[in-house]
């Protein structure tokens, strides 16, 4: 489960929470979703 990236004590980004929802870890991100993950970082 950690190698996929699951953590149990991680927030997720309500639109990035369809990826846990579908088992996430296998897809690609789009670029929507590289910039939110870039601006979360950020932050």
């Amino acid at each position: 489960a950690c190698i996929r990236g699951y953590n149990p004590g991680l927030l997720v980004h309500p639109d990035l929470a369809y990826l846990q929802a579908e088992g996430g870890g296998d897809r690609q991100l789009g670029d929507r979703e590289k910039e939110l993950i870039r601006q979360a970082a950020l932050q």
